[in-house]
């Protein structure tokens, strides 16, 4: 993907800020309390850096850093994961809102953002990559929808509609949409 428009991810929201600072707290300052009040401390102390990866590494690494805009794709940046690719050739709207309450399915509710699926009875299913539920975008697509939080959330959805592709008009190697993969899989081109 050739970036032509980077946006920047909007600030961790307070709620974020907290439990990010909390599950900080517990993964370092856990093992080293228990460590040093309980016999066999040591042990505790030597299993911390899997607590620390579980709770802090791997929600930072998947935590969305930004978003970029090419011809015909988004994608998500992360922190330490590869980019998630969007093809926009069948976008169908991109519009400011807040990300409604939503039950979290797989992903991070909150620590360094919210990232994976959700559901709420108004979006249905859908994606996000986050880190500001209150002011963000949702791009829909026929049969999915993603909820991302860029700086300048006007912006964004002015990028993605400007570079859709037409329907009746192929996009980059010939195909009017982009071969294997679900939207946002990694791998997915």
């Amino acid at each position: 993907m050739t970036v032509e428009e980077a946006f920047a991810a909007a600030p961790l929201e307070p709620a974020a800020r907290v439990l990010t600072v909390v599950a900080a707290v517990v993964a370092v300052g856990g093992p080293v309390l228990l460590a040093i009040t309980r016999s066999g401390g040591l042990t505790v102390l030597l299993g911390a850096p899997t607590l620390f990866v579980v709770l802090i590494a791997l929600p930072l690494a998947f935590s969305p850093s930004g978003y970029a805009v090419g011809a015909g794709e988004l994608a998500v940046l992360r922190r330490a994961a590869r980019p998630l690719l969007f093809p926009l050739a069948s976008l169908a709207a991109a519009r400011p809102t807040a990300m409604p309450r939503s039950t979290r399915l797989p992903g991070s509710g909150g620590l360094f953002g919210w990232w994976g699926r959700f559901a709420n009875p108004g979006w249905g299913r859908f994606k996000a990559y986050a880190t500001d539920r209150r002011r963000g975008v949702l791009l829909e697509w026929p049969g999915f929808k993603l909820f991302v939080s860029p700086e300048d959330p006007e912006a964004l959805c002015r990028a993605v509609l400007a570079r859709r592709l037409r329907p009746d008009r192929p996009g980059p190697g010939g195909s009017r949409r982009p071969p294997g993969g679900r939207m946002g899989e990694e791998g997915a081109p």
